[in-house]
């Protein structure tokens, strides 16, 4: 019997089927088996008690007692909770990059202050305002990580239970937000970390109050050119995107853009990452030919700082294909993709969000080429590995669901074509706001099958489903027009 054979009948590829057997059960059965007495289980004691602990996820006798294979088992066992601290060490990794950003700043204008005698006076001032703005960031932090720490340890499993999710952490910091005095730079700060965390989640209404109050409270304290406000403008703008104002988005990623070049200069990744989302929105409204500069000076900026291989490269390069694939330049798109597909198989693993998304720009450009077959394929992975990633109300959930829909008609599967499309609008209504272009482009393509197959009644019904979604979302009662 084949490994094939072996993979077929138990549901299960080879290679994965592998791995799942692999870890601490090799190591079991190679000890019960070895030759000397010495090195074997001394009973059958003990190799029942082995085989115990591996299926509750404790460390074995057969494998070697290191502190790395009893961390890996303590993660498997703890997921939740590493989870929630994962979330708290984020929200604090961005405050002490706000504190460093200050520090650089400030040492900075020291060292012109040095250099230009005839305004030296001046520059002093200047750098020790800059000083004053460090040890304020200082406090920034401590002050969000006091906050932080008290709300998140009401989150701990011994305190709220076995089943923390990163959600229910995030909920935890955001629920005292309105209840809390915070100095206004402290609360800025927390509500940004918080405001981007709850974008990523997908979640974009509380996303926007947090980050819309963040920048409000950064304007007022520190100004346009602050690393805070500037991190806020960045956020928010992302944020605007996901929601289809893409003017808007455009408009205060411009603004963040020039604000981090004046700042940090423009060889830093945070910089990149500005001019690098400018170039999206540019794509996203077709302005090809403004987007090309942008993303290609993204690219270069993490190639030079970050390497050709690092993760947030493959992603520069995923998007500069972007460009290719919507201005048609489908050859180009594809060798792109392929590239950058392939290395982050190998670096993050098939199941990788970041993977995943360019598996199904791969599958949208070979849609377009006329590859259907293959195209349908990988947007079908694509599909399933978001839904279960970032859950089915996600944005990338949605848009990945919705090019699998597509594909499908194009394969000539109508009816499950019509049940993906079905399924996406109801995840569009429920998740983005209302008037989303995605869930008017969803709706129209249900509708279209409905009208084609003579269904006259369901695409009356559906009609008067997503009015009524629209108009609860937008908070007027379904049929009042303008």
């Amino acid at each position: 019997t084949s490994a094939a054979d072996l993979g077929h009948a138990r549901a299960d590829e080879p290679g994965r089927l592998k791995r799942r057997l692999s870890g601490d059960l090799d190591p079991i059965v190679l000890m019960a088996l070895r030759k000397e007495p010495e090195r074997r289980y001394a009973s059958v004691e003990q190799f029942a008690e082995d085989i115990r602990r591996h299926l509750e996820g404790l460390p074995v006798r057969a494998r070697a007692d290191t502190l790395g294979y009893r961390s890996a088992k303590f993660v498997r066992r703890h997921r939740l909770l590493v989870a929630s601290a994962t979330l708290v060490f984020a929200v604090l990794v961005t405050a002490i990059v706000l504190i460093s950003q200050q520090v650089e700043i400030a040492q900075a204008e020291r060292a012109k202050a040095d250099d230009a005698a005839d305004a030296a006076q001046r520059a002093a001032n200047e750098a020790e305002q800059r000083l004053v703005e460090t040890r304020q960031a200082l406090s920034t932090a401590q002050g969000a990580n006091e906050f932080l720490m008290n709300i998140l340890m009401e989150a701990e499993p011994r305190r709220s239970g076995p089943g923390v999710t990163v959600r229910q952490a995030v909920d935890a910091v955001a629920r005292p937000m309105d209840e809390t005095t915070l100095d206004p730079w402290v609360e800025a700060s927390v509500r940004g970390a918080l405001g981007g965390t709850l974008r990523a989640l997908g979640d974009l209404s509380a996303a926007e109050g947090n980050l819309e109050r963040a920048l409000q409270l950064a304007l007022d304290t520190h100004g346009e050119s602050h690393i805070t406000t500037l991190f806020a403008l960045h956020e928010l703008g992302v944020l605007r995107r996901d929601q289809a104002r893409l003017d808007e988005a455009a408009e205060l990623l411009a603004r963040a853009a020039a604000g981090r070049r004046r700042l940090l200069g423009r060889d830093h990744v945070v910089t990149a990452s500005s001019i690098g989302i400018q170039g999206i929105i540019a794509v996203d409204q077709a302005r090809y030919d403004e987007a090309a500069p942008w993303l290609a000076e993204a690219l270069a900026i993490r190639e030079e700082l970050q390497g050709l291989h690092h993760p947030d490269t493959l992603v520069a390069r995923k998007q500069l294909a972007a460009l290719k694939l919507h201005a048609q330049a489908l050859d180009e798109a594809e060798v792109l993709l392929r590239d950058v597909l392939a290395a982050q198989r190998e670096q993050l693993g098939d199941d990788h969000v970041d993977t995943l998304i360019t598996t199904s720009d791969l599958g949208l450009c070979l849609g377009r080429i006329g590859e259907f077959d293959e195209s349908e394929r990988l947007l079908a992975l694509a599909a399933a590995g978001t839904r279960d990633a970032l859950g089915p109300g996600h944005m990338d959930s949605i848009v990945t669901g919705y090019n699998h829909a597509r594909a499908l008609m194009r394969v000539g599967r109508r009816e499950e074509a019509l049940e993906a499309f079905a399924f996406q609008l109801g995840a569009s209504l429920n998740s983005l706001p209302a008037g989303h272009p995605i869930t008017t482009q969803i709706h129209t393509h249900l509708a279209d099958i409905l009208r084609v197959q003579g269904r006259f009644e369901e695409l009356d019904a559906l009609a008067r489903q997503v009015e009524a979604a629209e108009a609860a979302k937008a908070g007027s009662a379904p049929g009042d027009g303008d």
